[in-house]
């Protein structure tokens, strides 16, 4: 099992902001949000703006990540159990082979993402958006799913 590396709150805050930095110049300054196998447990993100950041192998359990912008985010082998997603803009985002167990994911966009292989099982994907997400493989038994968007997505196959 790999080690996560702990991240001090104040660790977050600067890494947010030079990622900040990093998107309001275009890439020129500063660096792009690098949260590879970062324990974020439990921390409250609430209407960060992630774009682009890289989450690969992430511990989220139970983060909160109300309204946070995780567009063209990568989010691969991320555990994102019990997270609160709500009205996150995921699109494509790739997602492939997460944990998204028991997730709330109620309003959010997943619009072109790559879900392939993540596990969804009792996730709430109420009203969520998956317009041509990638979903083979994905487990998604117990899901609750009312009124969520799936039009063109790929199916999950078991």
């Amino acid at each position: 099992m790999a080690e996560f590396r702990e991240i001090s709150n104040e660790q977050l805050t600067e890494i947010i902001d030079q990622h900040s930095l990093w998107l309001e110049s275009g890439g020129r300054q500063s660096e792009r949000a690098n949260f590879q196998f970062a324990d974020l447990h439990g921390r409250d993100l609430v209407g960060a703006n992630l774009y682009c950041a890289d989450f690969q192998h992430a511990n989220l359990r139970e983060t909160n990540l109300q309204d946070t912008n995780f567009k063209e985010a990568n989010l691969q082998e991320a555990d994102l159990f019990g997270a609160s997603l709500h009205k996150a803009n995921l699109l494509q985002t790739s997602l492939k082979n997460a944990n998204l167990s028991k997730s709330n994911l109620q309003n959010s966009i997943l619009s072109y993402s790559n879900l392939s292989g993540a596990n969804r099982q009792r996730a709430d994907l109420r009203e969520a958006n998956l317009q041509e997400a990638d979903m083979r493989n994905a487990r998604l038994q117990g899901i609750m799913c009312l009124s969520a968007d799936f039009k063109k997505s790929w199916r999950a196959t078991r």
